[in-house]
């Protein structure tokens, strides 16, 4: 959590000092686009050096964000999100927030997505919590909901969160699948970087 805070040329300064056991330990424990940008602005050898210590499940994640360009929205989104099928109720989506309890703390957006995971709809967590247990979250929904591609520049990502006044943007694939989400977070990370 700490490192989180850090600038991001001193995160990697950090993790450069550390051994590689402890640094790998420390970058699974970071939200997994963190721990891509960090991996990114090291030496490629120190980088598949930790990702070799990783443990398999945030190794993934993280090497499937590495695949991204930092300046897109895939290199800013991250893949741990809450998303429900389209015909989830408000009750199984406050479900769907308690079995992730690592991300609790950070869910501002529920996303909708069918059972091929194409995006269908965004709403705000703050609306589930006020709605009737048996709500269908489609009428919640707004009808169009905003999106990137993987490879929007990261510059338009920012200025979608302007315009709309965001808290989080679907990031989606070519056929319209969800990879992952940009949170308010990522954009004032990506803004510190500049």
């Amino acid at each position: 959590e700490a490192l989180s805070e850090v600038e991001p040329d001193i995160q990697t300064q950090i993790i450069e000092s550390l051994e590689t056991e402890l640094a790998a330990d420390i970058l699974e424990e970071m939200d997994p686009d963190e721990a891509a940008d960090v991996l990114g602005d090291l030496e490629d050898h120190m980088s598949e050096e930790i990702l070799e210590e990783m443990e398999d499940a945030p190794k993934a994640e993280v090497e499937e964000l590495l695949e991204y360009d930092e300046d897109t929205a895939g290199g800013l989104m991250n893949t741990e999100f809450v998303a429900v099928y389209e015909s989830a109720t408000a009750a199984d989506a406050l479900e769907a927030v308690r079995s992730l309890p690592d991300l609790i703390d950070g869910v501002t957006t529920i996303f909708l997505t069918d059972i091929d995971g194409r995006l269908k709809g965004v709403l705000p967590v703050t609306r589930v919590f006020i709605a009737r247990p048996e709500t269908a979250l489609t009428a919640l929904a707004p009808d169009e909901p905003i999106t990137a591609h993987v490879d929007e520049k990261a510059g338009r990502v920012a200025e979608l969160f302007d315009k709309y006044n965001l808290l989080a943007l679907a990031v989606v694939d070519e056929e319209g699948r969800m990879a992952g989400a940009v949170t308010a977070d990522d954009i004032i990370s990506l803004l510190r970087r500049k």
